[in-house]
């Protein structure tokens, strides 16, 4: 359902921004063509970054854990703190099990005890 909506408005987004730019004078295509290749790829990681919190909610060990997770073409960074390096590790193997994911930085802190 959540990615139905996310094509509907990202569908929606590039028709009004094709008919503005269109509307716009001097506005090359290029730039026009960059900018709807953009926001694509935008909204593919965003995509990304909600399949990853749905799998990190659906472990037990990782649901509560303070992770923030960010994604750019397809490479993921992970940052926040965890309470031991075995819930960093599962934190990084959850996200890469994830499909679309090229690769996965892992900038977690683990909490001393």
């Amino acid at each position: 359902m959540i990615i139905k909506q996310f094509m509907f408005y990202r569908e929606l987004l590039a028709a009004v921004t094709l008919l503005l730019a269109f509307n716009v004078a001097g506005c090359e295509k290029m730039k026009l063509v960059r900018l709807y290749f953009q926001e694509q790829q935008y909204v593919k990681d965003q995509i990304l970054i909600a399949k990853i919190r749905g799998a990190f909610l659906a472990d037990p060990a990782l649901a509560d854990a303070p992770i923030e997770i960010s994604a750019y073409l397809k490479d993921v960074t992970l940052s926040g703190t965890v309470d031991s390096r075995a819930q960093a590790l599962q934190a990084v193997a959850t996200a890469r099990a994830v499909e679309g994911v090229k690769s996965v930085d892992e900038a977690l802190i683990v909490k001393e005890r």
